[in-house]
């Protein structure tokens, strides 16, 4: 009975299905399935003609992005290039030129006169205006984009001959701004303005009629836009100043002991070391923006390569009025002396060198870029500066005698140098700007005004060179040193103008100072002046038991000089001059032996620092 049930069911369910197949409810029928398809070709035609018209539009986006940026490339070419080169203009030789007949028309009896022509330009955006060409010397060409003046570009930037589309035809055209044709020339105060027109087409792949872009843009100096423009530009008043520097230095100066080879001083390893001078600064740059820097710094000693031991006391001071810069626009600083004995000794304290600095030194250092009440500057004679300009200035004074010496084991301590107290006569320096005025202090002649820098030194009594003192021998009339430095005094000033007319307080230099050095019975003199000499060779040697010593010197007074550039033929560069005093150089050699031994070998460099002005004025270009 079971495997009837089995049976009966089976059969059931084939009738079942038998009749399924008769009423077709299995599946689609081919009818269904056209339909279905057609749907979805439409679907499918809708799809690609919406791609192909954002294909199109992408295509044509990325040839207006590309054209813009030819047309921006070739404006920043343009503008990049010094006025002068842009007024020249195009080539006349230049047949990319020559053959543009459509924006070029030749007018005149000789048709050397160029003007623009394009109806695109409509509202007298630059058409009719006259084009600036010229013969370049042969090999020579404009720079781009002026030559060539038709160029091209492919779709990737590349330069191309124009062949394959799309391609970008670029066509550059320097005029004179508001040319009058018929004579060739500009009206009065635009005759230094050049309108650069720059033309950008280009023809889609597969035809079409082409797409132009066309940009502008003006170039001129800046003293046109000073002067004349105004009304066009209204440029800041900064932009229009001219450029002003001056600087002042005074002393600064050095003795140094150096190693002829490895070893200076037996048992000491330093590569240098110096007894340093005192030594002001002042250095003013005016442009669009005013900054003043200033220094000073008292007597002190440095070695080298220990560079941590350094006795030095210095105050810088800034002031400006960039207000990027976060930093004042006064500042004033006083010098106090924090230097101390400085000393390298050996290992077994029979050899060592010493820098022995002043106790006493002290100055100031001032910078403004307004002087006032509050923020002032003083002058040689301590009047102070109120003037409302930038200046700045520097003094500093050395207050005790500053030496340099040496202990040589068995030679005994040798005196190297000792520079007296400068008290009376500091160093100082000022540089100052002036607004002109009726007065000799800056002539009406000098429109923008001046700028003067100005410095004066002195140097206390200077002796170099004394010898050891456990060798006791004395050469013939020998008082203590091989050469000496008196009475030395100098100053130097400049000044800058807008107007090269020299007047009472112009360039200067004035030096005086005696050198005496030994001659071997005795001293001579020469008188420090105005030029450059060689002090004869002094020489010494003498010798205690086994301990010798020799000792030479070879010095040169480095005299005063003015130089002058002056801008009467260039007006693009600066009109500057520069002064300076230069005292007592050189070196001086220590041979020190003890029987075959060497115990010092060594140069003393002489550097007494140096006396300076120099100013400088340039147009706004």
């Amino acid at each position: 009975m079971a495997g009837a049930r089995r049976f009966l069911g089976s059969r059931v369910r084939r009738c079942h299905r038998r009749h399924a197949r008769d009423r077709g409810e299995t599946g689609f029928a081919l009818l269904e399935v056209v339909i279905a398809f057609s749907v979805l070709l439409l679907a499918l035609t809708g799809i690609g003609l919406e791609m192909g018209t954002q294909d199109s539009s992408i295509l044509s986006s990325h040839n207006e992005q590309t054209g813009d940026a030819v047309l921006n490339r070739l404006l920043d070419e343009a503008r990049a290039l010094p006025y002068t080169v842009v007024a020249k203009g195009l080539s006349s030789g230049d047949t990319t030129a020559t053959s543009t007949s459509t924006y070029i028309n030749k007018v005149g009896s000789d048709t050397s006169i160029w003007v623009l022509q394009d109806a695109a330009l409509s509202g007298g955006n630059g058409t009719g205006e006259v084009i600036n060409h010229y013969s370049p010397p042969t090999g020579l060409t404009p720079p781009p984009p002026f030559y060539k003046h038709k160029t091209c570009f492919s779709s990737r930037g590349s330069s191309t001959t124009c062949t394959a589309a799309p391609f970008f035809t670029a066509l550059t055209f320097p005029t004179k701004y508001r040319s009058k044709v018929a004579t060739n020339e500009t009206v009065t105060w635009l005759n230094k303005v050049i309108r650069v027109t720059v033309l950008v087409s280009w023809t889609a792949a597969g035809g079409g009629s082409p797409t132009t872009l066309s940009g502008q843009t003006l170039i001129f100096g800046k003293t046109t836009s000073c002067t004349s423009l105004g009304s066009l530009t209204a440029p800041s008043q900064a932009s229009c100043e001219p450029d002003f520097t001056g600087g002042a230095f005074a002393g600064g100066g050095f003795i140094a002991i150096k190693p002829v080879d490895v070893q200076a001083i037996k048992g000491l390893s330093f590569k240098r070391f110096d007894l340093v001078l005192p030594g002001t600064s002042s250095n003013e740059t005016l442009t669009e923006t005013s900054t003043v820097l200033g220094t000073a710094n008292t007597s002190g000693g440095t070695v080298d390569p220990t560079s941590s031991l350094d006795q030095e006391s210095l105050v810088i001071t800034k002031a400006t009025n960039d207000l990027a810069t976060g930093t004042s626009d006064d500042q004033s600083l006083t010098l106090t002396q924090t230097a101390t004995t400085l000393t390298s000794t050996s290992a077994t304290s029979a050899y060592s060198v010493t820098a022995s600095p002043s106790a006493t030194d002290g100055g100031t250092s001032t910078s403004t870029t307004s002087a006032s009440t509050v923020h002032a500057c003083t002058n040689f004679t301590g009047a102070l500066i109120i003037s409302g300009l930038p200046c700045g200035f520097g003094r500093v004074a050395q207050g005790a005698t500053a030496a340099l010496s040496a202990a040589l084991g068995p030679a005994g301590v040798a005196t190297l140098a000792t520079v007296a107290a400068t008290s009376a006569h500091p160093d100082r320096v000022l540089t100052e700007r002036y607004a002109r005025d009726a007065n000799l202090t800056c002539p009406t002649a000098a429109k923008a005004g001046c700028i003067s820098a100005a410095s004066r030194a002195g140097l206390g009594t200077v002796e170099l060179a004394g010898i050891p003192a456990a060798v006791k021998a004395t050469p013939p009339g020998w008082t203590g040193y091989l050469d000496k430095l008196s009475g030395f005094r100098a100053r130097a000033t400049t000044w800058a103008r807008s107007a090269k007319t020299p007047w009472l307080t112009g360039e200067m230099t004035t030096v005086t100072g005696t050198v005496s050095y030994y001659t071997g019975s005795g001293y001579n003199t020469l008188a420090v002046g105005g030029s450059g000499q060689a002090v004869p060779v002094s020489t010494v040697h003498v010798a205690t038991g086994a301990v010798a010593v020799t000792i030479t010197s070879h010095l040169s007074v480095g005299g005063a000089s003015c130089s002058e550039t002056t801008t009467s033929a260039r007006p693009s560069t600066a009109h500057r001059v520069t002064c300076s005093v230069a005292p007592l150089s050189g070196t001086v050699t220590y041979v020190v032996t003890d029987g075959t031994t060497t115990i010092a070998d060594f140069t003393l460099t002489v550097g007494l620092g140096t006396v300076s002005a120099s100013a400088s004025y340039q147009v706004a270009t």
